[in-house]
């Protein structure tokens, strides 16, 4: 799933969008001290206009964020039960439907580390989307139904207190003590399944799984709820990468000899369309091709020392350092300056005939404070 295959998915929970059905809607009530509560369930269409809105609110701010900071492509572990319950959940109708989930829901109640009383509502529908087949040697636009189960945590909160008018009884009451609200503009946790390799094209081998901040995904609802593999943000693969790289190229380098290993790793990366997975194998040979020999099994060592895993492979896009609307910070004591990857080959470390270090930014126009023209010196 890449940018384009998110921001498709969002669009379809855009009320009024007559591209997508949505079929069943099930609320499953839980104590987690107790159990379930409450199962509810009825067709999303019977739903007042409103109601309909504030749950595809609620699921579109779940899918907010980015890929790998908030929303993360999850494979299934190999032994998974949860999958092939989702699977029957995609489609399933009724009250066979409501079992399903309801099961669910129950039998992972031990892994929930939210505290306090908790819905998960599911909304199962299919949408339309536009695909490409050949027929007679010619490209024809074709519309593929795809269906889908999305599961939402949300917490209940007591209700403030306040006092209403019923028109049905024609009278003024105030709030019952046990009156609970359904907190759905702060999702807690969430899926959606299957997840798409591209629009209208499932993959029935991982599912979307969104948390409910950024950089804060839960390894308890990953591991033990959806049964999936975790995965590390695009921030902390980051972090550990260059931890890695640390370790076998030293932490005192040239620019250039640091610029010319992300380099061979960026190549590497956009050669195919399929994101590349960096093992210590592939870095070994990425290393190698520009000279820096390094023994494989040394660089599994290091995995192992940094991220726990020695087999462990870091997903590339999030570990090189990307052109497109980034940057990077050289950071002292005096600054901070901020600058594109791309514009790196222009910075230096030097000592000036004093001994002194300095950055060297070489710059194409004047250097300006205020309305002042700064002159050059020659060091």
């Amino acid at each position: 799933m890449n940018k384009k295959t998110l921001g498709f998915l969002r669009k379809q929970f855009n009320y009024g969008n007559e591209d997508v059905t949505f079929n069943r809607i099930i609320h499953v009530y839980v104590r987690p001290d107790s159990g379930v509560q409450h199962v509810e369930s009825q067709n999303f269409g019977f739903l007042e206009a409103k109601e309909q809105m504030l749950y595809l609110e609620n699921i579109k701010k779940l899918l907010g964020g980015k890929l790998e900071s908030k929303q993360f492509v999850v494979p299934f572990k190999l032994e998974n039960t949860s999958k092939s319950i989702l699977e029957e959940a995609v489609y399933e109708e009724g009250n066979a439907l409501d079992e399903i989930l309801s099961t669910f829901v129950s039998e992972r109640i031990d892994h929930l580390r939210y505290g306090g009383d908790l819905v998960f509502t599911f909304l199962q529908g299919a949408f339309y989307a536009p695909t490409k087949s050949k027929e007679e040697d010619e490209e024809q636009s074709v519309r593929t139904n795809t269906s889908f189960i999305v599961g939402v945590v949300n917490g209940m909160q007591l209700a403030p207190d306040s006092v209403r008018f019923d028109f049905k009884d024609k009278k003024f009451e105030t709030n019952k003590e046990l009156d609970r609200i359904l907190n759905l503009s702060k999702p807690l946790d969430g899926f959606v399944y299957p997840a798409l390799t591209d629009v209208g094209t499932q993959d029935m081998r991982h599912i979307l799984y969104s948390a409910g901040k950024s950089e804060q995904p839960s390894v308890h609802f990953v591991q033990d709820v959806l049964q999936g593999v975790h995965r590390r943000t695009e921030k902390q693969e980051k972090e550990a990468f260059e931890s890695v790289l640390l370790q076998i190229i030293g932490e005192k380098v040239d620019m250039e000899y640091l610029l010319n290993v992300y380099n061979a790793i960026r190549t590497e990366v956009f050669m195919d369309d399929e994101p590349l997975h960096v093992k210590a194998s592939t870095l070994q040979q990425i290393l190698g091709n520009i000279g820096i020999d390094f023994d494989v099994t040394d660089i599994e060592d290091i995995f192992d020392d940094v991220v726990g895993d020695r087999n462990y492979a870091f997903l590339g896009h999030n570990i090189v350092l990307k052109n497109e609307g980034k940057t990077t910070k050289l950071v002292t004591r005096l600054s901070h300056v901020t600058l594109s990857p791309t514009d790196l080959k222009n910075v230096k470390s030097v000592l000036n005939n004093k001994g002194q270090k300095c950055i060297l930014i070489e710059v194409d126009e004047d250097l300006r404070v205020g309305g002042f023209i700064i002159n050059p010196e020659r060091i």
